[in-house]
């Protein structure tokens, strides 16, 4: 192979074009599936959030003092949830157009 390869930590750029199957095979899916900055963010506010949740629930009185902010976590647990969906339904979508199969979506 002729391309240059950029080493940024963990995950190599390759700047000659490859198919999916080879870049799975010689970078882990990780990598060669890796998401844009935005959503690392949002990856990572979901789990912060998660995280948060569970402290505050176990390990705090605050939701048995005040019910509706309980309430509002629960909520914020729907939104993340439905996030998470959203982005994985998205990346699957991207993934289906790499490898150039035809197959509709599932509704």
């Amino acid at each position: 192979m002729s391309g240059r390869t950029i080493k940024t930590g963990a995950v190599a750029a390759i700047s000659t074009p490859q198919t999916l199957v080879d870049r799975l095979l010689t970078s882990g899916m990780a990598d060669a599936l890796a998401p844009s900055e935005l959503l690392s963010a949002r990856r990572l506010a979901r789990f912060g959030y998660l995280g948060l949740f569970v402290v505050v629930a176990y390990f705090t009185p605050l939701f048995e003092q005040y019910p509706p902010l309980q309430w509002l976590g629960i909520a914020g647990l729907l939104i993340v949830f439905f996030d998470a969906v959203i982005c994985a339904r998205r990346r699957w979508r991207e993934i289906r157009e790499t490898m150039g199969t035809d197959e509709q979506e599932p509704n």
